[in-house]
């Protein structure tokens, strides 16, 4: 049984093989303010919601993390239908081929209309 940071070491990997061009970043970049025009960027961010490692009483399998992860595409233009679409194929290949469960589906929202985002949690762990 792996800890935390290993799991989320591995998750962040295989997210970022799959999701080419993102960054990772450790804080909500909609909380930020103004964008800069002119800036293009994509970035990754995964927080830890929940994890089990003792408690056989707790209703989650044991070794099994809960991931809230969020990625964000901040450019001058873009479509959002394909960036969903996009979005939606990589997640489908990731929990194909990785021992991932999808919580809840996929969130996506438009902010402004040059940032969109999209959200979703994964269940990880144990020889993920």
């Amino acid at each position: 049984m792996a800890d935390w940071q290993t799991e989320r070491a591995a998750l962040v990997g295989n997210l970022l093989a799959k999701f080419s061009g993102y960054k990772e970043i450790d804080k909500d970049v909609t909380s930020t303010g103004q964008i800069p025009i002119v800036q293009k960027e994509k970035y990754l961010r995964c927080e830890l919601m929940a994890g089990n490692v003792d408690d056989l009483t707790s209703g989650m399998v044991l070794g099994r993390y809960t991931v809230k992860v969020t990625l964000y595409l901040i450019v001058q233009k873009f479509d959002y239908e394909t960036f969903k679409s996009d979005i939606l194929k990589n997640l489908n290949i990731i929990l194909n081929t990785y021992n991932y469960n999808l919580i809840d589906g996929v969130s996506f929202t438009a902010v402004e209309n040059r940032q969109a985002e999209a959200s979703f949690t994964l269940e990880v762990g144990a020889s993920s």
